[in-house]
This record gives C-alpha cells, structure tokens and sequence, in this order.
C-alpha cells in the first residue's frame, strides 16, 4: 500500500441556493486547493456534509474530484455510514472510481460496541483492497476508541491508519506508538503541529479550505526542523481558530462556506439540521481572516 502523507483539507460541498450540489463551484475549489500546493483531498467527511447527503451525491462528489485530482494529488474518502451496507456500497465505489483510500467512522446508532464496531469495519475492510482508516471523532459519533480499541482493529484487513479528531493528545501518541505503526493524520486545526512532533503524518481539516497555506506552512517547517517558525505559524491558526469557534454559531461547516464567499466562492449555506449562520458573523470571520490570505 501506498504511504499518504501531507496536508490534506476536509473538502467542502459547495450548494446552490436549492440545496443542490454545485459541481461547477466544487471543481473550481478543487482547482483552487490543488494549486496552493496541498497534497491530497478529503472528501464526503463533517466538513463535506457527508452523513447529510444521498449515497448517489457522495458517490458522484467523488467521480468528480478523484477524476480532477489525477496527477495532482492523492484522494481519501470517507464512506462512513450509519448502517453497513450504504459504507460497502460506498467502499466499492470509491475504489472502483480509483480514490488512493477511504475512511470511515465507526457505528454511531447501532453497534457501538466494539464487536459491533469491530464488524462494521470488517465489512468495509474485506469489501475492495483500498487502504482502510479508522477514524476517532468522539465529538460527533460519541464513540471515542481507545489505543487499545484501535490495536485490536488494526488486525483487520487493509486497515494502515486512523483520522484523530480529539484533544486528547497523549492518547494519540499511545495509537501513534502502537506496534502496528499506523499513519495518523491529526483532525484538529488547532493542535495539527503537536500531533507532528508525535508522529502524526499528516492533517485533515476544516480551515485548510480557507488558509491552505498556512496550514502548509506548518508542515513545511515542521519537515524542515525550524520549531519556531511552524509554532509561529500554528499559535497564530490556533488564536484565528479560537474566534472562529466562537463566531460559528453552532455550525462550524456553515461559517466556513460563508467564509469561503471572502476568497470568491459559492459554497452555500450548509444542509439541515445545521443551523443558519448570519452575515455579521461571516462578515465580522472574513476579516479576521485576510491576514492569512494576503499573508
């Protein structure tokens, strides 16, 4: 398998005033991620409203951009699901279109045991030879997996990583430093370097739709051992980060759509049951936020 690595954004689903998908804006935000330099996309996760759209939207949301990204970058896919069929289905299909991996959260309904979870997973795992992650989001499955939970599912079939969206940074150093040596890609904007300097390989996020490169920036300096430099660059992300959170509303996704009108994008309002954000606040984040676009 493949080794993936880099700074890869939870890509946006940019929508219509109907609520439609609009391909044209999504490739045009795809064109636009490609050429600030990131090294892959993440695609059908939270922030790309997956769990909220129809299997046939995700489904061609990802013919789409793993047909853009060719050449370009890598492409993981989410295909979590709240039942195990729908993720199959979505597995087969994102290696049938040619994705590098898929993801998936675990069950967060039903069988949110860990022989249900472990299941699940299986399913996915023996469905196509795709590189599997396992993905730990407590914050919205409620379903936080332990380093010893993780070790026990990394036995699976073509399982080689895990997306870690939690605070809790010693226990990722604890999966980091399984005997298995899965590649973990760290999920919080806010803490992406710390994870680097467990080991993390890479990031999924949010804002790297909106300030690509400072999130690139990060990595780089991390690679090239300048400390200083990367924690410059992340302290000032984190600060942005923390007003943000405070300007979302309840819809972290809303706000960054809003956001990304600033760079010239029409991503919509996110689907219910998010919650409208207003202007003042989109407003009030899009001039927070220029520093970092005109660096």
């Amino acid at each position: 398998m493949e080794r993936l690595r880099g700074i890869y954004p939870a890509l946006l689903t940019p929508m219509k005033s109907g609520g439609q998908i609009d391909f044209a804006e999504l490739e045009k935000l795809v064109d636009w991620l490609f050429g600030q330099g990131v090294h892959g996309l993440y695609v059908g996760g939270t922030s790309g409203e997956g769990l909220l759209l129809e299997p046939s939207e995700r489904e061609e949301i990802v013919a789409l951009v793993v047909r853009l990204s060719r050449g370009r970058g890598k492409v993981m896919v989410h295909v979590g699901a709240i039942g195990t069929a729908e993720a199959v289905q979505l597995a087969q299909h994102a290696e049938r279109h040619g994705a590098d991996a898929i993801a998936a959260v675990p069950p967060f309904a039903f069988g949110r045991n860990l022989a249900g979870i472990s299941a699940h997973y299986s399913a996915i795992a023996h469905s196509c030879e795709l590189p599997l992650y396992l993905y730990n989001i407590p914050s919205l499955t409620a379903v936080n997996l332990r380093a010893d939970d993780i070790a026990r599912l990394a036995k699976l079939p073509n399982v080689c990583g895990l997306k870690f969206s939690d605070y809790d940074l010693f226990e990722e150093f604890r999966i980091i430093s399984l005997e298995n040596k899965l590649d973990v890609f760290h999920g919080c904007d806010e803490t992406l370097l710390y994870a680097l300097m467990m080991g993390a390989v890479g990031g999924v996020g949010l804002l790297y739709n909106i300030m690509p490169k400072t999130i690139l920036a990060i990595y780089d300096a991390f690679l090239a051992g300048d400390w200083k430099k990367a924690n410059d660059h992340q302290l000032k992300l984190s600060a942005f980060t923390n007003v943000f959170l405070r300007h979302a509303e309840g819809s972290a996704v809303g706000l960054a759509k809003g956001v990304m009108g600033g760079l010239g994008f029409a991503c919509g309002q996110a689907r219910s049951p998010n919650p409208p954000v207003s202007r003042e606040s989109i407003e009030r984040t899009i001039e927070l936020a220029r520093p970092f676009w005109s660096g």
